[in-house]
């Protein structure tokens, strides 16, 4: 140890004498030669735990793909690899090994039977699952409902020839039957069957008789069971006997966790009733009836609206998501997408392999991880070592003898290791590369900086920066520079200050302009407001009180007055003269509605005929209201009429204007009201209607505001009422 802190010693105080350049490529050097080391040591590990890694790994994901293969309800997926492999399928018949048809209620258990007992499952090998789409409460239809389904038939049957069958879907309540009245008014499922001849059911729903002839007072426990007929679609008159099956429902939690009712339905069919030239003495099940194709729909039956619904709807040929494939297993499991086959051991027959997956079944990998293998392998047969395919080879005892073996891709090293590979083989290019460009940089940089220094130097005096002058490196010399730098700058900076004083100088004189010339502007609207004030005064002197016209004119003036003592628009708009009054707001609003409607403008009025008095001033609010209905009617769809309606509540007198059209987008909803914003888009407009709607109503003491609706905009006017003028 104490040698290799001498050496480190040492080669600290060569450097420490040495320039950084040479620092830097010595560092690089050794940092090149300890990634070259790092590659060959892992090289030499990689070629020594390559199959075992390997093997390791294959037996691993091989075991854990054969306990997935057996499933926890008795039904191995290797009873019936060739059916049973698909992740997607239509229904078929699938051949189990092991019965699962049975009835829930019977005679023996018809003493003690209870539906929340009972506790049954379809076999999940040979279940297909169908979604349906549904919509929440926003409208956003999405995959909620599912319909799981299976049609089987067992070998060597001792029952007879019989395609079983489960369904299990989530519904109302069921709606029985009740005799006397139509098979339609109840639920019922609709199924077609096409084997040799197509056979369209209608299983209907029922009570069961045996239940309620000998126990009539405890039919509480029979609550959700029912006995199940089939008729046939084409003639409902007759039962067929050759069909049979049992449902109940039972409350699940749906994937939302909300309380959910499922019907599950279990039942057979004489296989003879689609397959007419089956043989009593042949053997079953025929393999023709692997191509019986199956439509099922589900219909709920509706007491309120009297009309059957269709929930699920599964046509010919619907493909299907398997609960449980040899696909699915393959993809989950084997994680390295090693060749895995499953034969028999006789004849080494292959039932299945991982080739013929579907292309929907991702088993490539990325780029990165390609070049990793191929850079890998390149190396390694440059060092001239090779490696074999790992096969891994496993009997599974209790299927008959079928075997299944994994076979590993010929790879250097595991995938992760060709990664590491890679990039340490990308950090020595790297490194090496870094390095070169380190040396050529600071070899130009001493070159740079030497020109440098030989163009700035001066002979004034320098700062703290005088400090670097003994110095014979690079950063001394690049000191020297940015010495000189700071001293061209600081003349630089007293050339910038000159030009702002200068620039300040010509702003503060561009102000004064300005100023002068509103100064102008308000002597001429004085000028004009003193010629106009005298004319308006007298036609108001000889109007008489009750003319049409004298709101007019009394309009005309305030604005002038407005005018006459205002610097600006704003100012005139909200200095202009305001008499509160009290006013019957029913009678003003049905007034105004007549005189709308005399000029053929689509308006109503709605309120009742009662007076409503509020406090505030006629002509200004007449103003408010001229702008807010202009508005309106502007923009209100082509065909409707402008409503107006009068509420008067504990907080004042609200006038609503509501047009049916396109609301007003978020975030204008607010600034329309602001001096120079146009609703109309054309250069013309000033901008001032709504501003000066919102001024006048300050100065009533009143407010407003536009509101999207559903369907259009509305404007709120609030005006204090009498009573608030005497609080």
């Amino acid at each position: 140890m104490s040698g290799l802190l001498s050496v480190r010693k040492s080669i600290q105080r060569w450097i420490s004498r040495r320039n950084y350049s040479i620092s830097i490529f010595f560092s690089g050097f050794l940092l090149t030669a300890f990634i070259s080391f790092a590659i060959y040591d892992f090289l030499q590990t990689a070629k020594a735990k390559d199959e075992q890694i390997q093997t390791v790994g294959l037996n691993n994901e091989l075991a854990q793909f054969i306990l997935g293969l057996r499933e926890d309800d008795g039904y191995p997926l290797l009873d019936n690899p060739e059916q049973l492999s698909k992740v997607e399928r239509p229904l078929s018949v699938i051949f189990l090994r092991k019965p699962f048809f049975t009835y829930f209620l019977n005679s023996g258990n018809l003493k003690t039977f209870s539906t929340k007992d009972i506790h049954w499952e379809m076999p999940r090998s040979c279940t297909v699952e169908f979604t349906s789409k549904v919509a929440d409460k926003s409208g956003k239809e999405y995959f909620s409902n599912r319909l799981k389904a299976c049609f089987a038939a067992i070998p060597g049957d001792l029952n007879g020839k019989y395609i079983y069958f489960a369904l299990k879907y989530p519904t109302r309540e069921v709606n029985r039957h009740t005799p006397g009245t139509l098979l339609s008014n109840a639920d019922f499922i609709a199924m077609s069957l096409k084997g040799e001849r197509e056979l369209k059911l209608n299983l209907v729903f029922h009570a069961s008789d045996r239940a309620s002839s000998r126990y009539p007072s405890k039919m509480a426990r029979f609550s959700g069971f029912h006995e199940v007929t089939a008729y046939s679609a084409n003639d409902m008159r007759l039962p067929l006997m050759s069909i049979n099956a049992q449902a109940f429902e039972q409350i699940f939690e749906d994937e939302n966790n909300a309380p959910q009712n499922y019907v599950t339905v279990l039942g057979r069919i004489n296989a003879n009733l689609l397959y007419p030239s089956l043989e009593i003495n042949s053997a079953w099940p025929s393999s023709i009836i692997r191509n019986l194709n199956v439509s099922i729909s589900t219909n709920h039956y509706n007491t309120e609206t009297t009309v059957n619904a269709k929930s699920f709807e599964i046509p010919y040929g619907t493909y299907g998501s398997s609960l449980i494939s040899l696909e699915q297993l393959y993809v989950s499991l084997i994680s390295s997408k090693a060749d895995l086959e499953i034969f028999k051991e006789n004849n080494q027959q292959v039932v299945w392999r991982s080739n013929s997956l579907d292309k929907t079944v991702n088993t490539t990998t990325g780029l990165i991880q390609k070049f990793s293998d191929w850079w890998a392998k390149q190396i390694l047969k440059i060092a001239g070592y090779k490696s074999d395919d790992v096969i891994i080879h496993k009997q599974i005892y209790g299927s008959e003898g079928i075997e299944i073996s994994l076979k590993g891709k010929n790879t250097s090293v595991p995938d992760i290791a060709a990664r590491s590979f890679l990039w340490l083989w990308l950090a020595l290019v790297l490194t090496a590369s870094f390095g070169l460009l380190c040396y050529r940089a600071i070899s130009q940089l001493k070159k740079i900086t030497k020109t440098a220094y030989a163009m700035t130097a001066s002979p004034t005096a320098g700062n703290g920066l005088e400090k670097y002058k003994d110095r014979t490196d690079e950063i001394g010399t690049l000191g020297k520079t940015f010495n000189l730098l700071f001293k061209r700058a600081r003349a630089r900076n007293n050339k910038l200050i000159m030009r702002i004083k200068r620039e300040e100088h010509e702003h503060n004189e561009a102000v004064r302009a300005a100023q002068e010339q509103i100064k102008s502007r308000h002597a001429v609207l004085e000028a004009i407001g003193h010629e106009i004030k005298s004319p308006l005064q007298s036609l108001l002197v000889q109007m008489p009180p009750n003319s049409q016209y004298r709101d007019n004119i009394e309009r005309m003036k305030r604005a002038v007055d407005a005018l006459y003592e205002a610097t600006s628009v704003e100012a005139g708009l909200q200095s202009g003269t305001t008499i509160i009054k009290e006013i019957n707001i029913a009678e003003y609003l049905k007034i105004l509605t007549l005189n709308l409607t005399s000029q053929h403008k689509e308006v109503i009025y709605e309120s009742s005929d009662e007076p409503v008095r509020a406090l505030g001033d006629p002509i200004l609010l007449n103003t408010v209201l001229d702008n807010i209905l202009d508005n309106a009617f502007r923009h209100k769809t082509f065909g409707t009429y402008v409503k107006i309606s009068l509420k008067s509540t504990d907080s004042g007198v609200h006038i609503e204007i509501f047009n049916i059209g396109e609301n007003i987008p978020s975030e204008q909803i607010e600034s329309i009201f602001n001096y120079g914003v146009s609703t109309r888009g054309k250069l013309d407009n000033k901008g001032i209607g709504l501003f000066s709607a919102r001024s006048y109503m300050v100065s009533m003491r009143g407010t407003i505001y536009a509101e999207n609706k559903t369907d259009g905009v509305a404007f709120i006017i609030t005006l204090p009422t009498v009573l608030e003028r005497n609080i």
